[in-house]
């Protein structure tokens, strides 16, 4: 007679028998196959230098590389007033809401905007002449962009607006047509390496953007903007994400035309810079302790500050002091460049001598910690100052 037992031995004793024939078994695909399809081990994906790090933004809030931001708000509330801030941000590697921007190239398509009434704008922004390329509405959208972002090489790319930009691709069934042309842009941005950001226009009786959800359901990043009382120069902000959490954060649009934040959680770099500011000769842990959260995060964070020539250790592996490199210890990054009003702070990274948004950070939390109670928003102060000084 069989038991359950007798049948349970038998059914893993045939599935260990399986397990060691598959072993021996040659399962490997064909390597032209994955080269045809872009197939990827995952071992190699994690191998790469970088790949398992935190996204890190080129315009802080606003433009990831080689990611999709759908950034919506209603009409004329100020969608391409904040992008082109952020933009000018870039092209000088100048702060941003209370952050540093990367340096690097725009392609900004003006489907609806003037170009005249853009490039104003984009000057009193102190933005860099020669990093932003604007182009008008293209005959064959998608594959005129494709081409052009191809041959300009951008690290970002702005098409103002969304809608504006595809029209002539919308028929008949709108779910189907923005399915195809937001696959486009990931192509696009993913192949070219690049940020996409495309301002659209929110609904105007209901939260979120307009139109088809599948827009939303192939990006990266949905920013929403809004305001709270007709007139305020405060604009609100949702955002989602598929590779982080986004917290939501207000800004207000100062007297020269640029963004200050009000309130908002501070990103990873800026809580660690801010800790080493306000702490001059920290040690690695006291700056685990202060910024909070995942220790080998942060531990990058000071990496990759040391890299770019932010901070540097003035002690020993063993016992690190950390500092902020100021305009009294560039370590030799004083090298001056043919390009006005710029000069390098190390591994092609620029910084600006006279173009700056001069705000600070207000309505932010005190760094908290036994010896670490300098506010951040004073520390910030000093962040924004670096910029003045040099």
């Amino acid at each position: 007679m069989t038991t359950d037992g007798d049948r349970i031995a038998r059914e893993a004793a045939a599935a260990r028998q399986r397990v060691a024939l598959s072993a021996n078994e040659d399962t490997s695909p064909s390597k032209n196959v994955r080269e045809r399809f872009g197939g990827r081990m995952l071992g190699d994906i994690m191998d790469r230098p970088g790949a398992l790090n935190d996204v890190r933004a080129m315009i802080p809030r606003l433009a990831y590389p080689d990611r999709v931001t759908l950034f919506s708000a209603r009409d004329k509330a100020g969608k391409s007033t904040f992008t082109s801030a952020g933009v000018a941000g870039l092209s000088m590697s100048g702060p941003f809401l209370g952050e540093r921007c990367e340096i690097g190239k725009t392609v900004w398509i003006a489907a609806e905007e003037h170009e005249d009434d853009l490039a104003k704008r984009l000057s009193d922004q102190g933005a860099h002449r020669d990093r932003i390329v604007i182009y008008g509405k293209l005959d064959r959208p998608l594959d005129d962009l494709d081409e052009i972002v191809a041959d300009e090489r951008p690290d970002s790319v702005v098409v103002d607006t969304l809608p504006t930009f595809v029209e002539s691709l919308i028929e008949g069934s709108a779910d189907t047509g923005w399915s195809k042309i937001m696959s486009r842009f990931t192509r696009i941005a993913r192949a070219h390496h690049c940020a996409v950001i495309l301002p659209t226009h929110s609904n105007k009786n209901k939260p979120g953007y307009r139109d088809s959800t599948r827009i939303g359901a192939g990006v990266d990043v949905i920013l929403e903007m809004t305001a709270p009382d007709e007139g305020s120069p405060i604009r609100n902000f949702t955002a989602k994400a598929r590779f982080t959490r986004m917290p939501a954060f207000s800004v207000r649009l100062a007297d020269n035309g640029l963004y200050e934040l009000v309130s908002g959680e501070l990103s990873l770099e800026a809580r660690t810079y801010a800790a080493i500011a306000g702490n001059p000769g920290i040690s690695k842990n006291s700056v685990r302790k202060a910024v909070g959260g995942n220790a080998s995060a942060t531990d990058a964070t000071v990496t990759r500050l040391r890299a770019i020539g932010r901070i540097e250790n003035r002690g020993t592996d063993d016992h690190q002091k950390w500092y902020v490199v100021d305009a009294g210890h560039t370590s030799g990054h004083t090298t001056e460049q043919a390009r006005p009003n710029v000069k390098p702070l190390g591994h092609g990274v620029d910084t600006v001598e006279t173009h700056h948004d001069g705000g600070g950070v207000s309505g932010t939390d005190p760094l908290r910690g036994d010896d670490l109670d300098t506010p951040v928003d004073s520390v910030l102060d000093n962040y924004q100052r670096e910029w003045d000084d040099e």
